[in-house]
């Protein structure tokens, strides 16, 4: 949005009760709205991602990595659980952001759309994705939390999984699918790259703290680790 709107939008939820913890959008309007919240509350404004929009051009399968692929079922979801709050940790390294919505990751179980990949018998990484929003013909469906197990990374896992979640998300006829990506860490923007996605967009992820309130993160920090 323009810069004026976002900080229109500032102004107005300035008188909420229930002020926001955190602002995600495009870099532009994500720093006007974040100083115009400050200059209107006091509030501590901490950058703490610069986030990469990508969309697929492309599906590129990645070839010889071991194991297979197959679809987390409720009898997964303790381990999905687990490693969802272990990528959330990760990603963000704000306390306020593990808190699981619980019911959508069940959601996203009994729907089929969280996969696992398996090595040996072991689930090794997962990844999955998000139904189409958006009107017919321009709808969109985000691919999201590739996570590898640590002590399994860097053997193809993520890029196994991610493209097979990529299958899933563009099966549901999206007219685009998107993730999203630390921009800190070329390691996993490297391997949506080779996956067939290309970089559109650039945005920021904010947290935010009533003035007089530490965020509990350190302005130097940006997230490292890699998903979306």
């Amino acid at each position: 949005m323009p810069d004026g709107a976002a900080a229109a939008v500032a102004g107005a939820l300035a008188p909420a009760q229930h002020a926001p913890h955190a602002v995600v959008g495009d870099a532009a309007s994500t720093l006007a709205f974040t100083r115009a919240w400050s200059a209107l509350t006091g509030a501590t404004a901490v950058r703490t991602m610069a986030r990469g929009y990508h969309v697929l051009d492309r599906l590129v399968r990645p070839t010889g990595v071991p194991g297979g692929v197959r679809m987390a079922t409720r009898a997964d979801a303790e381990l999905v659980e687990s490693w969802t709050a272990a990528f959330h940790a990760e990603i963000w390294r704000d306390r306020a952001r593990v808190a699981l919505d619980r019911g959508q990751l069940h959601d996203r179980l009994a729907a089929g759309r969280l996969l696992l990949w398996e090595d040996g018998g072991a689930p090794v990484a997962m990844a999955g994705w998000h139904p189409p929003t958006g009107a017919p013909g321009r709808s969109v469906a985000r691919v999201g939390t590739v996570y590898t197990v640590p002590g399994h990374r860097r053997r193809g896992y993520a890029g196994a999984v991610a493209a097979a979640a990529t299958r899933g998300a563009a099966a549901t006829g999206a007219a685009v699918v998107l993730l999203h990506t630390d921009l800190a860490n070329p390691t996993s923007n490297g391997v949506y790259a080779r996956l067939g996605y290309r970089l559109v967009g650039e945005g920021s992820a904010w947290t935010l703290a009533p003035a007089g309130r530490d965020t509990g993160i350190s302005r130097s920090a940006g997230a490292t680790t890699g998903g979306c």
